[in-house]
């Protein structure tokens, strides 16, 4: 995987640019964990998860990589 530090840093000091490459980057993901049961996606979850990234990566501690 590249190394994402320098876009997390730029999407920490609120550089919408990079949070969209950053989301863009983990979409697949995002949509995997909202599918159901039936394998449709769950629009409430996946905006759920995609909070939660964008929260997750203004925590990100890029010191401790």
């Amino acid at each position: 995987m590249d190394n994402l530090v320098p876009i997390i840093l730029k999407a920490q000091k609120n550089d919408e640019e990079a949070m969209t490459q950053l989301i863009k980057k983990f979409n697949n993901l995002l949509i995997k964990l909202s599918r159901n049961h039936n394998g449709f996606i769950d629009e409430d979850c996946y905006q759920i998860l995609a909070e939660r990234f964008i929260k997750t990566v203004y925590r990100f501690d890029t010191e401790r990589i």
